[in-house]
């Protein structure tokens, strides 16, 4: 059985933590509570973790936690006037032939009742907002109606990206039984195999400001990477669409580059999963000015006021 930090990347920043969680088969089973009771006892903490936002139920991936009330402030500020930047991956029903093109915008007022998200308007209305979603289609299955596409969205309303991908592109997520309007077809179902108890939508990049006491650049962007849930992976290459290796082990980005990792795994740490590299193509790129070219995570924590958790924590089975 794996643990839970064999896919979690957990970085504290200050008295601020990024906890970036990707659930394995088992994990439907835990909740946010239990979650972070676990995080509280294994990283000694005095109190709970506190969440900024949240994620839909069966959406894994990256989740923002505040270890005191005034960091909890701070990041609850970027979130509302959108400075973070968010990027989920979804495999969705639908091959190339249902896109119009390779990127798109999908923008409009959506409505909610009763729990139930809807982009017309209903007559008892809780909640209404006007929300964007950017989409690009990454790679479609040569064998089977399945796409692999990257969201960002620029507000966080319940079920934003989950009814854009349902009802605007008509390519709900795989796994969405809430707003598919269709059974799984059969041009899927008799080719490769679906778990009926995963939703496959993963919040893959989590991504903040960061300031430093000191140096010629203060502000800094600081880009945090979950890795994708096995699962996610094994289905992907099943149906033969292609995933990069930093999508899949996430990692660190200051400015737009690439972090390398402090190789400090334990025996207990799963390969790769908290020793990842930095990519050629990713080393060639200038280092952020007051940085040297051999900071590592680590160093690089240090140097904001955090330090990477990543191969010191070990919480329960998960």
């Amino acid at each position: 059985m794996r643990t839970l930090a064999d896919t979690t990347v957990p970085v504290q920043i200050g008295a601020a933590e990024l906890n970036l969680k990707a659930k394995d088969d088992e994990g439907d089973k835990n909740d946010l509570n239990s979650f972070m009771d676990e995080l509280k006892e294994s990283l000694s903490l005095a109190d709970e973790p506190i969440p900024i936002h949240r994620l839909d139920k069966n959406t894994t991936g990256a989740l923002a936690f505040a270890l005191t009330p005034t960091h909890a402030r701070d990041l609850a500020v970027q979130f509302r006037t959108h400075v973070v930047e968010k990027t989920y991956l979804a495999v969705v029903r639908g091959g190339s032939a249902s896109f119009s093109g390779r990127t798109g915008t999908i923008r409009g007022a959506l409505y909610m009742s009763r729990g139930r998200v809807s982009i017309s308007e209903v007559q008892e209305v809780d909640k209404r907002a006007v929300v964007e979603t950017d989409w690009e289609l990454i790679a479609s299955s040569p064998t089977v109606p399945l796409s692999l596409v990257k969201l960002r969205p620029y507000t966080g309303f319940k079920h934003q990206l989950r009814i854009h991908m349902a009802e605007n592109l008509k390519t709900p997520v795989l796994g969405d039984t809430l707003y598919a309007s269709s059974k799984l077809s059969r041009k899927i179902t008799d080719v490769v195999a679906i778990p009926d108890k995963h939703m496959f939508l993963h919040a893959s990049q989590l991504s903040i400001y960061r300031y430093r006491p000191s140096g010629a650049q203060k502000r800094l962007r600081l880009t945090v990477g979950a890795p994708l849930p096995p699962y996610f992976t094994r289905l992907c290459g099943r149906i033969g669409i292609p995933v990069s290796n930093e999508l899949i082990h996430g990692g660190l980005w200051l400015d737009g580059r690439k972090v390398p990792t402090a190789k400090r795994a334990s025996a207990n740490t799963a390969p790769d999963a908290m020793a990842l590299t930095t990519s050629d193509s990713l080393a060639a790129e200038p280092t952020p000015p007051g940085l040297r070219e051999s900071d590592d995570t680590t160093r690089i924590l240090e140097q904001l006021g955090g330090q990477w958790l990543g191969p010191k924590v070990k919480l329960p089975p998960f």
